[in-house]
């Protein structure tokens, strides 16, 4: 019972025998018997039922089948033969490697980043995460065929630590793996020009993500007239960048008087 990728716990059933009765346990298909100290050697070992408990036998070979059987002995030295053997089979290794669809991509570009789990698992899940915090929609990603997918636009400009963590599944045992070469993982770059598409305090296509996404010497622009009322924090500018609302009319507003929580629109460095 139990199987790890080395392991097996093995346990004698005294079948109504006196508790002063020694067994042996010996794994059929080497011949050898399960030591005191958990390992498979030639020499047979003799302990009672009691002193066996349940035996953890080690250094075994990963999916691989193994059987055991039993005999007993009395205080005389008479032994008898060997009972029916039980089968057990050690769990599979895996290992998972992360690749990504683009790399560097571009801020707001789609990546897909797929996860391949070796050898081919019969079923289980990934998760992917980025800097350890879960990918949103990417918790957990079904295995087929061997690989699970994950994609997102939602990664911001920089270095990105992309991991993959395969949960197992029957037989097959749990790994993980990272984007390589890690660092920097993901390269994810900022844009030359950004566009403002509505009047959001933060968020995909708000002034506040346009700042975060430019790159220094960049320019933004507006799609249309926009009256920008921030509620969280200030928009903080530590780059040189251009906003341009060009023919149309652009608006930002702060908390105003009375607020609660006060802060300047632009906060330069």
């Amino acid at each position: 019972s139990n199987p790890t990728a080395t392991t097996l716990d093995v346990a004698v059933n005294a079948n109504g025998n006196p508790a002063a009765t020694d067994f042996a346990i010996q794994e059929t298909s080497t011949g050898n018997y399960v030591q005191a100290g958990g390992t498979l050697a030639a020499g047979q070992v003799w302990q009672t039922a009691a002193v066996w408990g349940t035996k953890t036998v080690a250094g075994l070979t990963p999916a691989t089948p193994y059987s055991f059987h039993v005999k007993a002995r009395n205080g005389a030295s008479t032994e008898t033969a060997f009972g029916p053997a039980t089968g057990l089979t050690t769990k599979t290794t895996t290992t998972t490697a992360v690749a990504s669809s683009a790399n560097p991509s571009a801020v707001g570009q789609s990546v897909t980043f797929t996860a391949t789990v070796s050898p081919t698992p019969t079923g289980g899940t990934v998760v992917f995460s980025d800097g350890g915090t879960a990918i949103a929609a990417c918790g957990t990603q079904p295995v087929s065929g061997g690989q699970a997918t994950c994609s997102t636009s939602a990664l911001t400009v920089g270095a990105h630590t992309i991991t993959a963590v395969y949960s197992g599944y029957l037989e097959f045992l749990t790994s993980s793996g990272t984007l390589l070469p890690d660092p920097p993982g993901q390269q994810v770059t900022c844009l030359s020009s950004v566009t403002v598409t509505n009047a959001n305090d933060a968020g995909p296509g708000s002034l506040r993500q346009a700042i975060a996404d430019v790159c220094t010497g960049g320019t933004i622009t507006f799609a249309g007239d926009l009256t920008i009322n921030l509620s969280t924090a200030e928009l903080a500018i530590a780059k040189d960048l251009t906003i341009d609302g060009g023919a149309h009319t652009v608006v930002v507003n702060g908390p105003g008087s009375g607020c609660t929580t006060c802060f300047r629109v632009f906060s330069v460095n």
